[in-house]
């Protein structure tokens, strides 16, 4: 199911709106791109984030329900067929080795940096990572106990 708005605010009401009533990772939002037509890619990394989160959870079946807009519809996105080996799924008490954590998000173009402030950065500080993916509105805080995840 699509859900079609007329403007890029109207999607964002609507997708809050869903995520109020279904609960989180129901809906998915697609927003359109920012950028011109003519331009090559998306100069906002959050908003190409969101569009690919979108539709990896579409193709995975994780979702059934997107909002957009008619523009977001009409422009051309990649899919996604490579976007399950690309994802690290973290939970509280696993084990992953801290080093590997570290070398897997700069193999996927993440920016290590002193402090997180946009997308696609991470900030190291003893055995706390401050991640900023792709797809999410907030930054998160990963702590380790050794190789253990102790809390996200």
């Amino acid at each position: 199911m699509v859900v079609v708005v007329p403007d890029p605010a109207a999607a964002a009401t609507v997708a809050a709106d869903l995520e109020s009533l279904l609960g989180t990772g129901i809906s998915f939002l697609y927003p359109q791109r920012e950028s011109l037509p003519y331009e090559p890619g998306e100069r906002h990394l959050e908003i190409g984030g969101m569009r690919v989160e979108a539709v990896e959870a579409l193709y995975s079946q994780r979702t059934r329900l997107l909002v957009t807009t008619l523009r977001a519809l009409q422009e051309r996105a990649p899919v996604p067929d490579r976007l399950a080996g690309l994802r690290i799924t973290l939970s509280r008490g696993s084990t992953l080795p801290f080093h590997r954590l570290l070398s897997e998000l700069e193999a996927r173009g993440f920016e290590r940096v002193p402090l997180v402030e946009e997308v696609g950065q991470f900030a190291v500080r003893g055995g706390i990572v401050d991640l900023y993916s792709f797809g999410s509105s907030d930054p998160v805080r990963i702590e380790f106990w050794g190789d253990e995840i102790s809390s996200i």
